[in-house]
């Protein structure tokens, strides 16, 4: 941003007679041409054609600032003006967002009349983040006018709409008695100056605006004003969901019932200008779940068989899927649904486009197929089972010691002979 100062005064007019006399000896158009190279120059270097006594910008310690207690030069005002260093019309239209170019302007207060060469700097916060140190010379040469009404441009700057623009830590010091040298002194010091660490917010134009967060249960929304500009302080609001309810708060809740797009309003008065509205649609969706459909465990067969099949509803649409186990394997970290998995705790977390997650937990097991078979011979009674083609019987128990319902399955026994008994 051009720090130079954009603001000059009593320039001589071209009428006078000291261009009357240049103009007569030729020399006119030589100064004419020399000057548009040398501030051609100056814009291409970068110099400023402020000066200074000292080196800008003062490094100042927060926790040992600059004293100041006369303040004898102040700010009273700051303001975001157009590029004539006009007001901008406060009932004009401006939508968020919208970029007009203009200057940051002050206006001067204070109680000396014997103020010269004032010293500028400040931090520059956009939005409430830190931006840089900007520091400028004002009235080189001449007395400050701190008359408190005068708006005198302290940077070029291109303001959007909506954003809230603030100046702190600023600090001022000058000359007094006379203009001396014309240099702004780039001093610290506790007299003779004017400090104030949180500095004042640039006053813009009115714009209604707000913020708004779904829920991801249910069909409530919250809702964040963001007006910035005008009457800062003095707002009321009033809130319109669609017909379906108001609200006088600032940052209302409201359960719109069902899912669907509903026109919310804002309108915001501050007390000077007309109230202003922003209507806004806003998403509702269906509250956000996650449901495991069917698990499988990993079976007796050779290899992993276990799966987990889920299903996800609600939200936006837009899902991802995040899983992870520690005891288990063979998962496809970013898969709906899972398959080819070995007994273990498998855990998915799950999140929409709207940031909202939901997390569930799957345990697979390992199948054990395992039978305990008993034979008891039940002609017992016989000493000796020895004679060729008798019946030998058996009572054969079968117990699952496993934990797979094995009902149905056919259990064989091999013979003597080698044939199967079932």
């Amino acid at each position: 941003m051009d720090q130079v100062s954009k603001f000059k005064k009593d320039h001589l007019p071209i009428g006078s007679e000291f261009f009357k006399d240049l103009k007569s000896t030729g020399k006119l158009n030589f100064i004419f041409k020399f000057s548009f190279l040398f501030l051609f120059f100056i814009q291409l270097s970068g110099l400023s054609l402020a000066q200074f006594s000292g080196t800008p910008p003062l490094v100042i310690d927060p926790n040992n600032p600059p004293g100041c207690p006369q303040n004898n030069v102040t700010i009273t005002d700051v303001q975001f003006r157009d590029l004539n260093n006009q007001e901008l019309d406060p009932n004009a239209d401006y939508e968020p967002g919208d970029e007009i170019d203009g200057y940051i302007a002050a206006q001067f207060g204070g109680s000396s009349s014997n103020a010269y060469n004032l010293y500028v700097q400040y931090d520059l916060f956009i939005n409430g983040v830190f931006q840089e140190t900007i520091f400028d010379c004002f009235f080189s040469g001449e007395n400050v006018n701190n008359d408190g009404v005068t708006y005198y441009p302290l940077l070029n700057f291109s303001l959007t709409v909506g954003d809230e623009i603030e100046l702190k830590n600023i600090y001022m010091t000058w000359r007094t008695g006379n203009a001396g040298d014309g240099l702004c002194p780039a001093t610290l010091g506790n007299s003779q100056c004017y400090w104030s660490e949180p500095g004042l917010l640039v006053r813009t134009p009115l714009v209604p605006n707000f913020t708004f967060e779904t829920s991801c249960d249910d069909y409530t929304v919250n809702f964040f004003d963001a007006t910035t500009g005008g009457n800062v302080g003095n707002y009321s609001w009033s809130w319109n969901f669609d017909g379906l309810g108001s609200s006088p708060l600032e940052n209302p809740t409201f359960d719109f019932g069902s899912a669907g797009t509903f026109d919310v309003t804002l309108t915001v008065n501050d007390g000077v200008v007309n109230p202003k509205s922003i209507t806004i649609p806003v998403q509702v969706y269906e509250p956000f779940e996650l449901v495991v459909d069917n698990k499988t465990n990993d079976g007796c067969s050779v290899g992993q068989s276990g799966s987990i099949d889920i299903s996800v509803s609600g939200g936006d649409g837009s899902y991802t899927f995040e899983w992870s186990t520690l005891d288990g394997s063979g998962l496809d970290i970013d898969g709906e649904d899972q398959s080819g998995l070995s007994a273990g705790t498998y855990s998915v977390s799950v999140t929409d486009g709207r940031g909202c997650l939901i997390t569930t937990e799957v345990v697979i097991e390992q199948d054990i197929c395992s039978l305990t078979i008993t034979k008891e011979l039940t002609n017992a009674d016989d000493a000796v089972v020895d004679t060729n083609g008798e019946t030998i019987e058996y009572t054969i128990t079968v117990e699952n010691t496993g934990n797979v319902d094995l009902t149905g399955v056919d259990v064989s026994d091999e013979l003597p002979d080698g044939s199967a008994a079932t």
